[in-house]
């Protein structure tokens, strides 16, 4: 038996998680390992997968849950969400606030995500309706209804890189900015709490399963954003289909 860690964020980037994911999945947990889904991403964002798991290592490792036990839940607090609100406000840089299952979101991200989604839909009472269950199904609200709940992280996008520097060079000593991508419409990226890894919410997973890190395996995308591949001495990096890479490690 295997403790399984799998990099989630580009199957929920380009919503892939098709039949042949779930029989793979399927597959591994009828052969008696235990599957644990790991993302950058809040927890809200893998609760809707139809897939059988363990346990989930979410908001960058800030939010650990083993067979629906809660083991690991660190937050930003009051005052640093505060803080950075005003410093990202400032310097007029888009962000959103991302709690355990709600993104807050700066109403101009929420309307490029819905642009994408209605590209080419008719302004109808059926568009309404998709709207809607979009929005329940990701977890998403606009920033104005956000009441002080904990957050996890702030997501953040500028058209401007030396915007969000100017941040950074304000507050990286206290807080870790980690970009992900530059196109087009600007550079997007998170700002997180120091100090806290998927790499130590594995650890903090395998010691509540009494597991050592012999039993475990981790998979993980070839950018490795997550620090899988470090993370356990026993690491696959996917470069194909998922089902593949389990056949080939004899795992299933």
């Amino acid at each position: 038996m295997k403790y399984v860690f799998i990099e989630m964020d580009l199957f929920l980037a380009h919503h892939k998680v098709d039949d042949a994911i779930i029989h793979a999945f399927l597959a591994l947990h009828q052969q008696g390992h235990k599957i644990y889904l790991c993302t950058r991403h809040n927890r809200g964002a893998l609760k809707n997968l139809p897939l059988p798991v363990d346990g989930v290592i979410a908001s960058a490792g800030s939010y650990i849950e083993d067979h629906a036990q809660e083991l690991m839940n660190e937050n930003l607090s009051n005052e640093d969400v505060y803080k950075l609100e005003a410093a990202l406000n400032g310097v007029g840089v888009m962000y959103q606030l991302e709690t355990t299952d709600i993104i807050y979101m700066d109403v101009r991200l929420l309307k490029k995500r819905l642009g994408k989604l209605l590209e080419g839909a008719q302004i109808n009472v059926e568009t309404g309706r998709r709207v809607k269950a979009f929005e329940e199904q990701e977890g998403i609200c606009e920033l104005s209804k956000y009441s002080g709940e904990a957050v996890h992280k702030i997501g953040f996008k500028t058209d401007a890189l030396k915007k969000i520097k100017f941040v950074e060079e304000a507050y990286g000593n206290d807080y870790q900015f980690v970009y992900f991508h530059e196109d087009a419409s600007g550079i997007a990226g998170e700002i997180r709490m120091k100090n806290v890894t998927v790499a130590d919410g594995v650890k903090a997973v395998l010691q509540f399963e009494n597991a050592s890190i012999k039993d475990a395996i981790s998979l993980c995308e070839m950018v490795d954003d997550l620090g899988l591949k470090d993370a356990l001495p026993e690491a696959i990096v996917m470069d194909g289909n998922m089902a593949e890479e389990f056949k080939k490690h004899h795992l299933i």
